[in-house]
């Protein structure tokens, strides 16, 4: 008999927003960017944005609650994609 017919499970895609100034466009690009690869059967999209999780503005000696949770979203995924700003240079 062969082997049962083995079903793959999508990827997982953590789309990790990579500013948490006021003003920001990248979460609308990144959520943009999430549904777009939402409409793959491969792909399993998830925004991952920093302003969700209540990172602490400076590193601290030992991990926050916050920033294990912010680690372990990231780390379910098999892969990522990272919005960031572009800066123009000119100030």
């Amino acid at each position: 008999m062969p082997p049962p017919a083995e079903t793959s499970r999508p990827s997982r895609v953590a789309v990790i927003i990579g500013r948490t100034r006021e003003g920001r466009v990248g979460d609308v690009i990144g959520r943009w960017f999430a549904e777009q690869a939402a409409g793959r059967d491969d792909l399993e999209p998830a925004v991952v944005d920093p302003v969700d999780f209540g990172l602490p503005a400076h590193y601290p000696d030992r991990p926050t609650r916050q920033m294990s949770a912010f680690a372990a979203e990231v780390g379910r995924a098999d892969a990522f994609v990272v919005v960031t700003p572009e800066y123009d240079r000119s100030s």
